[in-house]
């Protein structure tokens, strides 16, 4: 699984760096986003592998990208 492309969407600054290092460290090619606007912003440009979503973001729920995945890239895994 090594080099798959993962998005990670939170809001919590030291967990998404946390997140995004250590999946970088094991060679996952890693984007992050802070707010649900930026992570559907990404999403429409580019498919993942893998989205691990916080579901209490700040300016929506993780559920909504959630089903933008679900409905657009159902092969993506929701973490």
């Amino acid at each position: 699984m090594a080099g798959e492309s993962i998005l990670i969407v939170d809001d919590d600054t030291f967990m998404r760096e946390l997140l995004g290092e250590s999946l970088q460290e094991a060679e996952y090619r890693v984007e992050t986003a802070a707010d649900g606007k930026d992570a559907l912003h990404k999403l429409s440009l580019h498919e993942y592998q893998v989205a691990l979503i916080d579901l209490s973001l700040e300016d929506m729920s993780g559920l909504d990208i959630v089903d933008t995945l679900i409905d657009g890239s159902p092969d993506t895994r929701i973490i």
